[in-house]
């Protein structure tokens, strides 16, 4: 028996963990996405049997739908507090910006705004993650990734 619980994300976070983990997200250790997710993990609390319909925080429409086995379940819980929820995007969004800066740090033989063009198709972030954030996301830390990769 498993459980499939929503978790509210932005657009674009969706779009990276679908192309992650891929349609259906299976709570585990196999990576960074699904074992994060596991982390937040809690138990209802015992007071409050009754489970109410909590509403989405602001600012995410989207939902994943994320499968939780049965050990999990009964050993970490099925519950993502909305606290969780935005802290499981706040990373996600990291992750997605360190990962255009490692694209774009690997292109070869193309411009950084033509690379970072590519990451945002390979992603299909045309309209949740706009081209000038992430321009200017690259152009504050360019300098660490550069010293990161010469290293």
């Amino acid at each position: 028996m498993s459980v499939t619980v929503k978790i509210w994300v932005k657009p674009h976070v969706k779009k990276f963990v679908e192309h992650q983990c891929g349609n259906l997200v299976v709570v585990s250790t196999k990576n960074y996405v699904t074992a994060m997710l596991l982390s937040m993990l809690r138990h209802y609390p015992k007071v409050s049997m009754v489970h109410k319909k909590e509403e989405p925080p602001a600012g995410y429409p989207a939902f994943l739908s994320v499968v939780i086995p049965t050990w999990y379940l009964r050993n970490f819980g099925q519950h993502i507090t909305p606290e969780n929820m935005v802290l499981f995007n706040d990373a996600m969004d990291e992750q997605i910006k360190h990962e255009m800066m490692i694209h774009v740090c690997g292109a070869k033989g193309c411009t950084y705004t033509d690379s970072i063009q590519l990451f945002r198709e390979l992603y299909r972030f045309d309209k949740d993650l706009s081209f000038d954030n992430l321009k200017k996301y690259h152009q504050r830390h360019e300098h660490r990734y550069k010293r990161l990769i010469i290293s």
